[in-house]
């Protein structure tokens, strides 16, 4: 495991950074732990207003992690998190009402059928459709 003060310092992520995925279909994204371990998921992600936009379960830990601590990592990935590039330092937040409606709409346009598909999976093997939706934005210079 990685903790924060033994990774090289990524640097600071900017929207340009984040229109530069937009072909990619998976970022592996580090949440961290209070103790400081980086614990890194591969996750879809979507474009949208100058932020990435992703979806997870309400109660997952990676929520629980994010809103003790908004400082994230982010690099693009394969499917099953293997680096693709440089990581970059952003931040993440958990949406609701409007901002929420808008990153299911980015999910939505980004992977279409496919993401239809799993989701209708999850729902037939039980799992909830409850849905928790993050955004992650650039972190700016003065932070």
């Amino acid at each position: 495991m990685t903790t924060i003060n033994d990774e090289q310092t990524p640097r600071a992520a900017t929207a340009a950074d984040f229109a530069a995925l937009g072909d990619q279909q998976f970022i592996l994204l580090n949440t961290y732990r209070r103790s400081g371990v980086a614990v890194p998921t591969a996750v879809w992600f979507a474009n949208g207003d100058g932020r990435l936009f992703f979806q997870t379960g309400p109660e997952a830990g990676k929520v629980k992690r994010l809103r003790a601590n908004a400082r994230v990592t982010i690099a693009p990935s394969t499917r099953i998190g293997e680096p693709l590039g440089s990581a970059l330092n952003a931040r993440a937040h958990v949406l609701s009402g409007a901002e929420a409606e808008q990153a299911e709409a980015a999910l939505h346009a980004k992977y279409g059928e496919q993401r239809q598909q799993l989701m209708q999976q999850m729902s037939q093997g039980g799992r909830t459709m409850e849905r928790a939706y993050i955004a992650i934005e650039p972190i700016g210079a003065g932070e």
